[in-house]
């Protein structure tokens, strides 16, 4: 335990409890047992520890640290008392950390035994008549040895008889510590991280994107050029590519190098329920007191769901942009006179007006943009629109620009009242609807 943590007050403090880990978790080495077999404590030992290693392999690499349920945090100021409740979470080495009674630290007391602390004297700020300061909480896995029994005395102690513990009770260790806790630096799955968008792509020292990641960022862009219905393959083959990458880099915990561990983190890896922001004490006599209740933050903790609420959110909880089944256009090369567009799906007649298409067209890289004006006109199968122009003809070498209206108040509706959702293999669209433009080269 760091000099400037205090353990909360529970069960670990009992004087009848001795803190010991639990043996080795080993999940590749099971007992096999034999007719006649001698069975001795380490037999014993291996066969749990199989079992307990199976588990927190199971825990630490496929769930991940977080809580599970519970272990609340609360300050209150007339007590002058930090309060964690009762619940169970999960570290980064696969323990299962289970408060089941609530335990408390006295603020005061707790700053009172520890002021000259490095840690503590770092995050201070004196004021009028006390001192103000950040806080956080952590819990780490604790096992201690319980109930007491007689017990054969070992070879030659001298006796006959002894006494053994005869429990192993897992607990958990709860800190305090001054200050802002430190994050993480790096995050597991940072591909995939960036393909979903969850984080910028790191860059190098020149800030230019590192190859890793400039191969997701390089899949995405290809991604939104494919055709709607190619995307959700696509989607599965470079899930499939990129967490194959992502787990190869994964390592188990390697400190010190001596260290043979089969888990992502040390076996005293904290795990972060609660910041603590705004603690002022004040001086009262010769001790520390609350002056007020602090503020605290529990969301910056990891939580872990279970799999139905995934399933459930997965199912409840559209993606954003869903298309909502508005028509697409395509565009034929231009006549000197005339633009053909074709609709996927039928239009609303009284929608395809003159005022919902803008054209315009330049002779040369020389030349501006001119206005061209057209007439709409929606064939019989309500999907080929010809735009007409009213003026001069296109010139041979026209570059021609089409903008049919998705968007603004008047849009391009089809027959299910569905705005226009741009071109055909655009982005999903929503009920928002979504403009079409082409520009094409008569030539």
């Amino acid at each position: 335990m760091a000099d400037s943590a205090v353990q909360f007050e529970h069960c670990v403090n009992q004087p009848d409890l001795i803190e010991r880990p639990l043996d080795d978790a080993d999940p590749f080495t099971a007992l096999r047992f034999h007719f006649g077999m001698l069975l001795g404590v380490a037999d014993f030992d291996a066969g749990q520890a199989y079992h307990r290693g199976k588990m927190r392999l199971h825990n630490a690499w496929l769930h991940g640290a977080g809580v599970v349920w519970g272990l609340d945090v609360r300050a209150d100021a007339a007590s002058g008392e930090i309060r964690v409740e009762p619940g169970l979470a999960l570290d980064a080495a696969g323990h299962e950390l289970h408060l089941d009674a609530s335990a408390c630290v006295h603020v005061g007391s707790w700053y009172g035994k520890r002021e000259k602390d490095p840690e503590v004297t770092a995050a201070i700020t004196p004021v009028a008549g006390g001192v103000t300061f950040d806080a956080y909480v952590v819990a780490r896995f604790r096992a201690c040895l319980t109930r007491e029994v007689p017990a054969l005395a070992e070879p030659c102690g001298g006796s006959n008889t002894d006494t053994a513990f005869s429990r192993v009770s897992e607990t958990i260790e709860l800190e305090l510590h001054a200050g802002r806790p430190a994050l993480p630096t790096a995050v597991p799955f940072e591909r995939l991280r960036v393909l979903f968008g969850l984080q910028a792509p790191r860059v190098d020292a020149a800030g230019a994107v590192v190859p890793e990641h400039q191969e997701v960022l390089d899949a995405r862009r290809g991604l939104d050029a494919l055709p709607l219905d190619r995307r959700g393959p696509a989607r599965e083959a470079m899930l499939r590519h990129f967490a194959a990458l992502d787990t190869i880099t994964l390592r188990p915990y390697a400190e010190p190098a001596s260290y043979a561990s089969r888990f992502p983190a040390d076996d005293r890896a904290p795990l972060l329920l609660a910041t603590i922001e705004g603690i002022q004490l004040k001086a009262v006599d010769e001790s520390w007191a609350l002056a007020k209740t602090p503020t605290v933050h529990t969301t910056v903790r990891p939580s872990l769901l279970p799999t139905l609420a995934i399933q459930q959110q997965l199912a409840a909880w559209p993606e954003p942009g869903i298309d909502a089944g508005g028509p697409r256009f395509k565009m034929d090369a231009p006549t000197a006179a005339s633009i053909t567009l074709t609709a996927d799906k039928p239009l609303a007649d009284a929608t395809v007006a003159d005022d919902a298409f803008t054209v315009t067209s330049r002779a040369d890289a020389a030349a501006k943009w001119t206005p061209r004006p057209v007439t709409a006109a929606l064939a019989p199968d309500k999907k080929t629109v010809t735009l007409t122009l009213v003026g001069p003809a296109f010139g041979a070498t026209d570059l021609v620009r089409v903008i049919a209206r998705g968007t603004g108040p008047t849009p391009i509706l089809g027959e299910d009242d569905v705005p226009l959702a741009g071109a055909v293999g655009d982005p999903s669209s929503g009920q928002e609807g979504r403009d079409f433009v082409a520009m094409q080269t008569r030539s």
